[in-house]
């Protein structure tokens, strides 16, 4: 099994939160290039599940 798909799995806890500021209150907003997207309400970040992986800055992720 490849890595990118194993991290929405492992995240799809329901207890997402920003990796900036670790606040509880998101939301979904939107899908960029078939990645969920969500909006910190605190601080306003936006992220997806793979900030802060391994896969965030990689241009080939189906290739781990």
């Amino acid at each position: 099994m490849k890595l990118i798909n194993c991290i929405p799995e492992m995240k799809d806890t329901g207890e997402n939160c920003c990796p900036h500021c670790k606040s509880e209150h998101v939301e979904k907003n939107g899908k960029s290039s078939g990645k969920q997207r969500y909006i910190c309400k605190d601080c306003g970040a936006t992220f997806n599940d793979y900030t802060n992986t391994l896969l965030s800055m990689t241009h080939f992720p189906e290739k781990w």
